[in-house]
């Protein structure tokens, strides 16, 4: 299965790393002990998706660490069927604004895009959430800075569509809004998705975003002729 996505970004103040890409209930726990923030309860913040039970919201919150200099940060929460109190599944960094969404159940899987701003940083990233464990898993697959190493990713992000597999792995196409796209493979790791893998690419629009699909051995999407083609995972 797979979603369509735009995302629509805003701009944000500068950063200070939080560690997004960690533990999002560590994190999230971490700094609402630090700064005095009451929990939240499935009632708080704006509803992003809601279905079968399950609820995403996005909470902001103000971090004090700085006297005189509070900043905001956003955290994506899910409440999931049967569980009293919501999950994190992302925490953005401090001075950031995240913004998320594409949410999509696919099979017993939440997913979803998070985007955050700030500065003279940008970065998307693709998590889901497993609604019968709580497991989270979240991966970068763009970071658009002018700082950026040669190992930081830079999947296109105007336009995203997505497919999980079974064992958790995404097949990712990342598109720019125009004629540049990228099919990207990112495995599940233990605690996280790994980097993306590119397997395709395009700079005339050729690829089907709609037609992107992924099994236990390989990923197959199709060109805009109607032509499958796959790569092994």
């Amino acid at each position: 299965m797979k979603l369509v996505a735009c995302l629509t970004l805003a701009l944000a103040t500068a950063t200070m790393p939080a560690g997004s890409l960690a533990d999002a209930s560590q994190a999230d726990a971490s700094q609402a002990s630090a700064h005095g923030h009451s929990p939240p309860s499935c009632r708080s913040g704006h509803t992003l998706f809601r279905r079968g039970g399950i609820r995403a919201f996005s909470l902001q919150r103000i971090d004090t660490s700085t006297p005189g200099n509070p900043l905001p940060y956003q955290v994506i929460y899910a409440c999931l069927p049967g569980e009293r109190r919501p999950q994190a599944l992302f925490v953005g960094d401090v001075g950031t604004y995240t913004s998320a969404g594409s949410f999509d159940l696919i099979g017993h899987r939440l997913g979803f895009l998070a985007t955050q701003m700030g500065g003279v940083a940008e970065d998307s990233s693709f998590g889901w959430v497993d609604v019968r464990t709580r497991a989270v898993k979240v991966g970068q697959f763009n970071v658009s800075s002018p700082e950026n190493s040669p190992s930081d990713p830079v999947v296109p992000d105007t336009e995203v569509t997505y497919a999980i597999a079974a064992d958790g792995s995404v097949a990712l196409i990342g598109s720019d809004g125009g004629q540049q796209q990228e099919v990207v493979l990112m495995r599940a790791l233990p605690h996280a998705l790994d980097h993306p893998k590119e397997l395709s690419s395009s700079d005339t629009g050729a690829i089907n975003p709609d037609s992107i699909s992924i099994t236990a051995s390989a990923v197959t999407w199709t060109t805009t002729g109607g032509v499958e083609q796959s790569a092994p995972r």
